[in-house]
């Protein structure tokens, strides 16, 4: 929302009150706002939850520490447009460009545009992973052999093949499922925000 981290600075953009309409998702009758995840970032999201460090720093080491080891589940994806069948490191449903701090896994996702991207990000060698961070980073990650990104503006049908529960996070907050299908929907301008 392109909010400051400034206090002072925030404080002024609350005490301006200009009111923006935005999109928001919802997962198995859960909302959410900006990012929806499944894979690697839902299971980097449990490991930070019980990290003994918050910070961006301490989720780097646990992306590192975890990347060689953790084995991509399978997607089965459909909705009215497309059908997708594939092993991914993650599949995301962004409706803003970032997850945070700057890490853009959506470069081109806007808010009140009423539509949502799936990104599938898959499996790249561990001497990839500085490109690609850097990829993130730079907002360009669209450019990668590996991110694929695909608009939908009603619901996607989305299956994980892993182990029960499965992990996802809606906005960073992980969460355990005992099912492995999803329903993620658009709710077009649903929210009114200060920005």
């Amino acid at each position: 929302l392109k909010i400051s981290r400034n206090i002072r600075k925030a404080i002024q953009q609350i005490n301006n009150f200009k009111v923006a309409t935005i999109d928001t998702g919802i997962c198995n009758n859960k909302p959410f706002i900006g990012v929806c995840g499944f894979g690697f970032d839902a299971h980097i999201a449990k490991k930070f939850e019980h990290y003994h460090r918050r910070g961006l720093r301490s989720y780097a080491k646990l992306v590192t520490s975890s990347f060689n080891n953790y084995k991509p589940p399978f997607f089965t994806i459909t909705a009215n447009q497309f059908s997708i069948k594939q092993e991914a490191l993650l599949a995301c449903i962004s409706n803003s460009s970032e997850y945070g701090n700057g890490f853009a896994i959506s470069p081109h996702s806007e808010m009140q545009d009423g539509q949502f991207e799936l990104i599938l990000i898959e499996k790249f060698s561990l001497w990839s992973v500085p490109i690609m961070l850097s990829r993130f980073f730079t907002k360009n990650i669209d450019r990668s052999k590996h991110h694929t990104a695909i608009q939908f503006s009603d619901s996607i049908q989305l299956k994980v093949d892993d182990s029960l529960p499965v992990s996802y996070h809606l906005d960073g907050e992980h969460l355990e499922s005992h099912t492995s299908e999803f329903k993620i929907s658009v709710k077009p301008k649903s929210l009114k925000v200060l920005i």
